[in-house]
């Protein structure tokens, strides 16, 4: 065992941050940023600009605005037929449009993807040595928060860092990746077994033989750490789905335009994702966020259906929205899924049999015989994790409602729509999950989520490293949550019943709030049904 193991760890993590990612991309070039302050609908629009030049530092808003930026530049020879990656960090959620249409999503989370290692910048953009590029960006509230306040928008709530192409260092970069997965797991292995000092010695070993000037020392480091995790034994009894999600909530911190707008965002970035990862599966809820694609965004809906043909793009949930299911009337509840399967099997030609609903407030006791009638046989959500005192006692179960009708339930023991695809997160999972005697086989949720965006790179990369990983479940990718659904229900066994409604602790007192606004939604739906009784007593008059 090592004397001092954690003085190594601090060295580890200052390798990995000092020496490594310092070194991810190498020869950079400044690119021309100009900035168009109308709000185009779409890139043929904005082209007509006004374009001005702008500078690194520049700040622009207020929130929930659209503006269009133009980044322009030559290629050096040094960087032709070299792996090249542009870098914008132009402030907002960000959408590269090509050909009148978005094509790839950069935000926060998402700023080493969009055209780094993993979804590299198209030689056909580059116009043989000359970039030109469009972005379009639209700005956030910098007020913000989980706790919602109304505040005066800001006048200028972004700022412009730069823009600018790069080299990539796919070597190194696939090194990072080691170096980061292999720490991950390290910090959930005890430290005094075996494992820890092989690992802990390996990652040692990775930072004593590393040169920056010597290439070869790079994948001399790679194989420590391929060897180190390969000596390692055992593999957890549990099979995890990984499957990728942007949880998207259509009405929250932010104007339905913007909502759209993320949809578009969104589905850029996953699509450029696939396109990259071959095992990689995305699903996505809400027929709604579809129809919006399908009525302004005609290039990527197109996309999206081909990507459903392949198997990579999985409509789920059956849903028109992801409702609220306490306050909400039968009638309602039953249209929410008559209106969602029939669009997703008229416009997308796919039949969904679930109901994929993480984040809403509770689960009225009627909706297994809702489900059952509507041919929906599996049911999905985390929010009873929530719970402040009494913690939900299982993961995978019989949900019984009202009737009588059951309905095979599954909460992912991750406890979350947004996974990091760490292996800390991994297997706590796995250790969390509370049916181990009746079902040895949970969905693992994993991207950024709420304002949408989804898996990133760095997701997808962890997954590739975790599917090989000793001391760790089995890892699947490349399955739909549908056949997830279908292989658990068939390898469960003797699952525990859950009787009458899912009541969710966390967000009491919601329902007290805005009491107009629901008072008028209630009476609403009493005029619907008054509007469709006398519409079928005209029938045929």
């Amino acid at each position: 065992m090592l004397k001092h193991p954690e003085i190594t760890r601090r060295r580890l993590d200052l390798f990995l941050k000092q020496d490594i990612v310092p070194r991810l991309y190498g020869e950079r070039v400044p690119l021309k940023i100009e900035l168009n302050e109308n709000p185009a609908k779409d890139q043929k629009e904005a082209m007509k600009g006004p374009w001005r030049e702008i500078q690194p530092g520049h700040r622009y808003g207020p929130a929930f605005t659209t503006f269009w930026f133009r980044l322009t530049g030559v290629l050096p020879d040094s960087m032709k037929d070299r792996e090249i990656a542009v870098v914008a960090e132009l402030g907002g959620e960000r959408t590269v449009w090509r050909d009148n249409s978005p094509w790839c999503g950069i935000d926060w989370q998402h700023a080493d993807m969009g055209f780094l290692d993993g979804s590299v910048f198209p030689s056909e953009q580059s116009h043989a040595g000359k970039i030109d590029m469009i972005v379009q960006s639209y700005t956030r509230n910098a007020q913000v928060s989980v706790h919602i306040r109304e505040e005066p928008r800001e006048a200028l709530v972004e700022t412009v860092e730069k823009a600018e192409v790069v080299v990539v260092d796919t070597e190194m970069k696939a090194l990072h990746y080691d170096l980061d997965f292999a720490l991950n797991l390290l910090d959930n292995l005890d430290k005094d077994s075996p494992a820890y000092a092989s690992l802990i010695r390996a990652l040692n070993e990775v930072v004593n033989v590393y040169r920056p000037a010597a290439r070869e020392t790079i994948g001399r480091g790679r194989k420590l750490i391929r060897d180190a995790l390969g000596a390692l034994n055992g593999e957890l009894n549990h099979t995890v789905v990984a499957v990728g999600h942007a949880h998207l909530d259509t009405a929250w911190l932010w104007p339905i335009e913007i909502t759209k707008k993320k949809m578009a965002h969104t589905t850029a970035t996953q699509l450029n994702l696939i396109d990259h990862y071959p095992e990689y599966v995305f699903a996505h809820s809400q027929a709604s966020q579809y129809e919006w694609l399908e009525k302004e965004y005609p290039v990527l809906f197109e996309r999206v259906k081909a990507a459903i043909e392949k198997g990579q793009w999985e409509p789920v949930g059956s849903m028109w929205v992801e409702a609220d299911c306490n306050l909400t009337g039968s009638e309602s509840l039953v249209r929410q899924f008559l209106y969602g399967k029939r669009y997703f099997r008229d416009k997308l030609g796919y039949e969904t049999h679930d109901m994929w609903l993480p984040d809403v407030f509770g689960y009225a006791a009627a909706l297994p015989q809702i489900l059952a009638k509507l041919n929906i046989k599996y049911f999905l959500t985390q929010k009873m994790s929530w719970n402040q005192t009494n913690k939900f006692p299982h993961h995978t179960f019989w949900w019984q409602g009202i009737d009588g009708t059951r309905i095979w339930t599954h909460f992912p023991p991750s406890d979350t729509y947004s996974g990091s695809c760490e292996p800390k997160e991994i297997l706590r999972s796995v250790r969390n999950h509370k049916d181990h005697a009746r079902s040895d086989y949970s969905l693992y949720l994993f991207g950024h989520g709420d304002g949408g965006g989804g898996p990133t790179e760095r997701h997808l990369e962890m997954l590739r490293r975790g599917v090989p990983a000793p001391l760790y479940p089995e890892v699947q990718t490349g399955k739909r949550a549908i056949d997830f659904f279908r292989e658990a229900k068939a390898r469960s066994r003797d699952l525990q019943t859950w009787v009458g409604e899912l009541y969710g602790e966390f967000h009491r007192g919601t329902y007290t709030s805005q009491a107009a606004n629901k008072r008028g939604n209630r009476f609403s739906e009493f005029l619907m049904r008054d509007a469709e009784y006398l519409a079928a007593f005209t029938e045929g008059f």
